[in-house]
């Protein structure tokens, strides 16, 4: 299973590194803002207010990150209709008033500026004279702000080739290459060994589906079989769907699971149902011993006082060993689009 813990530590090193650059940038990165000249005199720690009706504020606090807390509870307590947070820059929409804000904490102070409109706010914002862009850039803040459409198209690239690794990658995980020292059947001859398994007495039935495919479900209708269900044993339904590929020598599988629960109380009642399609990396153990196997000179080999459980291994296992014993290769896959399924 080396394939299949490789495969979940790049999934979630995909994910998490990017995401951890930038909680990194955001936390411990250069603030985009720093004070220059002659820092805010009194004069700045009063509201003051232009005749456009602009409104600022700057506030004093002990230390940079006494400053920084007070800005997030003063950005959280704001009724707003809409917010955008870049760094330690948060602007708004204030609810009510539908006014256009902006805090931001630079260095021990906090700038708390509100406007009619979020081009006066802009305006307003830039002719502080006791700020300027902090020279040593975060990139963070760069990509943001100056490469805001850039960043979007590029994290939309990147989540589409990210869901394309997954897919695809889930399918080399679980794959179960064919037996060495085993002779390839043919495509007819391996049709018919699977569907050889109607012959038997087992809960599971292969039938002949659409575009030369092959599904095999559980008979969970069937009488004969129904015990199961009485037994309490059924969690999952689970069913494959088989697409023989002649020239890749390879069996593509699509896995489709499904679940219904019921509950009754003396004055209510619950119903949940579950789907799901994937590739199931749970069912791909070794080494159990189950009601129905292959073996390449016996052919199906069936234990006839084998209780069946209905879980994933009872019906995969046989076919897996069937069709990696015929010189296939046993390929999951999330779906037969072979760019993303492979």
């Amino acid at each position: 299973m080396i394939r299949v813990a490789t495969y979940f530590l790049l999934v979630f090193a995909a994910l998490l590194l990017p995401l951890g650059a930038a909680l990194h940038a955001g936390f411990f990165g250069p603030p985009p803002y720093v004070l220059v000249g002659d820092r805010p005199g009194s004069e700045w720690f009063s509201e003051r207010r232009s005749p456009d009706d602009g409104r600022v504020l700057v506030q004093r606090y002990d230390s940079a990150e006494e400053a920084r807390a007070a800005a997030r509870r003063l950005a959280n307590s704001i009724p707003k209709s809409f917010t955008n947070s870049t760094g330690e820059v948060v602007r708004y929409r204030h609810r009510e008033s539908g006014r256009a804000g902006l805090v931001l904490p630079v260095s021990e102070f906090v700038i708390h500026l509100t406007a009619p409109d979020t081009d006066l706010l802009t305006t307003h914002f830039e002719s502080l004279d006791f700020i300027a862009e902090n020279p040593e850039a975060n990139w963070l803040w760069v990509v943001t702000t100056e490469h805001l459409q850039a960043t979007v198209a590029a994290g939309v690239a990147y989540l589409l080739l990210y869901a394309v690794f997954m897919c695809r990658g889930a399918g080399w995980a679980a794959r179960i290459a064919p037996k060495r020292s085993t002779s390839q059947l043919s495509a007819d001859a391996l049709r018919q060994r699977i569907l050889a398994i109607n012959d038997l007495d087992v809960p599971f039935r292969i039938e002949e589906g659409r575009n030369g495919r092959l599904l095999a479900q559980w008979q969970v209708a069937d009488a004969r079989w129904s015990n199961l269900l009485r037994s309490g044993s059924l969690r999952q339904v689970r069913h494959l769907q088989l697409e023989l590929d002649a020239r890749a020598r390879k069996v593509r599988v699509i896995e489709t699971a499904r679940s219904m629960q019921t509950g009754r109380g003396p004055f209510s009642f619950a119903l949940r149902f579950a789907w799901s399609r994937g590739v199931d990396f749970s069912g791909l153990e070794a080494g159990r011993q189950i009601g129905l196997t292959h073996d390449p000179e016996r052919g199906w080999v069936l234990r006839e006082d084998y209780r069946y459980r209905l879980d994933a291994y009872e019906m995969k296992a046989p076919l897996i060993e069937a069709i990696t014993s015929s010189g296939w290769t046993w390929q999951p896959v999330v779906t037969f689009f072979r760019p993303l399924g492979g």
